[in-house]
């Protein structure tokens, strides 16, 4: 099982293994979440956990992901990329305004993010999101209540998870709400049915869409009665206070069995 941030030499330690049936990958950011481990092991003819490469690929490239999915009116909020410290004029033409969020495109765990409250912050938002990468994203600050949903494939069959209500105590969802315990979350969500019914139906359909296998978990904002798509995290994090074994065990699951489930249908479709 792969479970820490994998430089090269991780290559090096794969290849000599003499015997290597299964990867289970749940690594955060690169050479993992945007596909590139997943493609040595499908070259390989090892199978994995996570989904394919064109998959991690996709959903790791933020806009690139929001781009594919505007064909299929999936409610985002208004972004644009740039590669270079730009003007306020230019971010309002493109129907962006305070407050938004300035982070880097291709990059996980919110490194590099900041909220831009007031246009004078611009300049040094963008600088800082360039230091871990040279796309940024610039988007629009939803206004609501942050959510989650994971799906798990089990042959045929989608298990969309409960839904997580999640709470930060700082002004979004960054790193140290995500690892260092500084959030609240609430499984199952506080969510009247409809809500709940609709968060669900798009996670299901997110998860066919963009062609996903194991386990994904989907981010929303909810802004007025509409779930906004934040993103796809294609390895979520496993760790007994991460997000997905919450939702695994109100959904009346072990770890144990989410992983054989994982793990029993990877197979069966590996390639």
């Amino acid at each position: 099982m792969l479970t820490q941030p994998c430089p090269v030499g991780c290559f090096s330690i794969i290849n000599s293994l003499n015997e290597f049936d299964f990867a289970f990958i749940i690594v955060h950011g690169t050479p993992a979440e945007d596909g590139k481990l997943q493609g040595y092991f499908e070259m390989m003819g090892i199978p994995h956990s996570a989904c394919g490469v064109l998959t991690s690929a996709l959903t790791f490239n933020k806009q690139m992901c929001k781009d594919h999915l505007k064909l299929y009116d999936i409610p985002m909020a208004e972004s644009m990329i740039v590669t270079k410290i730009i003007s306020r004029g230019e971010v309002e033409q493109h129907g962006i305004d305070v407050p938004m969020f300035v982070k880097p495109n291709n990059n996980g765990s919110s490194y590099g993010v900041t909220k831009v409250k007031e246009w004078a912050q611009l300049e040094t938002a963008i600088g800082h999101a360039l230091e871990y990468d040279h796309e940024v994203m610039i988007e629009r600050a939803l206004v609501g209540k942050e959510f989650s949903c994971g799906v798990v494939r089990e042959g045929s069959q989608y298990h969309v998870l409960p839904i997580t209500e999640i709470i930060p105590k700082g002004e979004f969802f960054d790193f140290a709400a995500k690892y260092e315990g500084e959030s609240q979350e609430i499984t199952p969500a506080r969510l009247p049915q409809q809500l709940a019914d609709q968060c669900q139906e798009r996670s299901g359909r997110l998860y066919r869409l963009l062609g996903c296998r194991g386990m994904v978990r989907f981010d929303y904002i909810l802004e007025g009665d509409t779930f906004y798509l934040l993103e796809a995290n294609t390895t979520p994090g496993m760790s007994e206070a991460s997000i997905i074994p919450q939702q695994a065990q109100a959904y009346g699951w072990s770890i144990s069995k989410l992983l054989d489930i994982v793990v029993t249908d990877c197979l069966a479709n590996s390639h």
